[in-house]
């Protein structure tokens, strides 16, 4: 059956069966369609991606496009009994009262341990190195329990974003127990709300004197403007018609016009609701101004953080929007390595043309036949024109036939 790509705005969860100590995928799909797609009651040892890819079939790092939760996982010590789940909630509460770390809106019993999240929205990508000093600020945070309950193992493994973690109501046939929602609140954090609270702000360096705001440098510029250019012409090409890309083409036009431009965000909604009216069915106005928004306290945050940014490869984007190598021919610089070689090579061709498109090889073998021609009419025989010449009989034989 074929696979849809792309389809969807919060990008694919994939959901994977464990049987025999190998990992069988099921089906990747939306994550508010988990439910609907997959039957999980009896099912042994099911796993999902708390966070989403561009991709229905890939799971790399680089195939990442959302992220929705904060997590651990918290497992017995190998050769110790089964831990008390609900102490271990009751330390990780403690840890809330005291405001080291925020509270977390879901527990999970994982049939062994126990999976803590902590749901967070309008969190694409491009702030992934913010999730990560945020993961490991409340993995350090949580880790602390570790001696206060002796049995308990917080575990590093679990913190990286591409993590699989156990699907609510599967068996863990480990322990033969269910896995199951033990406490949830309504509590979904905005990435930056909980930046400004838990970590510690980056030391600012020294202002100049300039008044000038940051810029990011000609070249980033150049690319910037260029990709922008491109996503134009996508546009163009497909004469608007990018049904199941709407979210990805206005993120990343979004993005990059934010990054090249200092602008308020209004501008910047303004400017993308520009680019939206060459959608044949446009982007809702709403989650357009809602994507435009987050773009712009993401570009803040690089700022702050003296950071150029996220930035997106050609290889993600082409992915991303399934871009043809037809397609490509028509960009500035969304191209893919194939496709870079045969613009160097024809780059290179042209360059040893002269002014009547010819390679010096050509420029060559005109003159010479010229020459033959010549001294034909001048009566000479073909042997005598190839001794003249320094070429072979035949050769001068050949001309002559052209």
């Amino acid at each position: 059956m074929a696979i849809p790509k792309a389809k969807y705005d919060l990008g694919f969860t994939h959901i994977v069966q464990s049987k025999n100590g190998t990992m069988k995928r099921i089906i990747a799909c939306s994550p508010n369609e988990i439910k609907d797609v997959i039957e999980v009651k009896n099912k042994r040892d099911v796993f999902y991606t708390p966070n989403t890819f561009n991709s229905p079939i890939k799971r790399e790092r680089h195939n990442l496009w959302q992220l929705h939760s904060f997590y651990i996982d918290i497992d017995h010590k190998e050769g110790t009994g089964p831990i008390d789940q609900y102490e271990v909630a009751i330390a990780i509460q403690e840890l809330v009262n005291k405001n080291i770390i925020p509270e977390p809106s879901e527990y999970i019993s994982s049939g062994r341990g126990i999976h803590v999240y902590w749901y967070i929205n309008d969190c694409h990508v491009m702030l992934l190195d913010l999730w990560e000093k945020l993961e490991e600020y409340i993995y350090n945070s949580i880790k602390v329990i570790e001696k206060k309950i002796n049995n308990i193992k917080v575990d590093k493994l679990a913190t990286d974003p591409t993590r699989l973690l156990r699907l609510v109501g599967t068996i863990n046939s480990r322990s033969n127990e269910e896995c199951y929602s033990m406490l949830k609140n309504e509590n979904i954090y905005n990435i930056f709300d909980l930046k400004k609270q838990y970590l510690k702000p980056i030391a600012k360096k020294k202002k100049s004197s300039s008044k000038i705001s940051f810029l990011p440098t000609k070249n980033l510029y150049t690319l910037n403007m260029s990709r922008i250019e491109d996503f134009k012409t996508i546009l163009e090409l497909r004469k608007g018609q990018v049904k199941g890309y709407r979210n990805a083409l206005i993120m990343l036009y979004s993005y990059h016009y934010r990054l090249a431009n200092e602008v308020t965000v209004e501008d910047l909604i303004k400017n993308t609701k520009a680019f939206n009216k060459g959608i044949k069915e446009p982007y809702p106005v709403k989650e357009l101004t809602s994507v435009c928004r987050s773009v712009n306290r993401t570009v803040k945050y690089f700022r702050e953080d003296n950071s150029k940014g996220y930035k997106f490869t050609n290889k993600y984007i082409i992915d991303m929007l399934e871009l043809t190598s037809e397609e490509q021919q028509q960009l500035k610089t969304i191209i893919s390595t194939d496709e870079k070689y045969r613009r160097n090579n024809e780059r290179r061709n042209q360059a040893r043309r002269n002014e009547e498109g010819l390679t010096p090889k050509q420029q060559e073998m005109k003159e010479l036949n010229s020459k033959v021609v010549e001294l034909k009419e001048q009566g000479l025989s073909l042997r005598k024109i190839a001794e003249e010449l320094n070429i072979t009989l035949g050769k001068v034989q050949r001309v002559l036939k052209k």
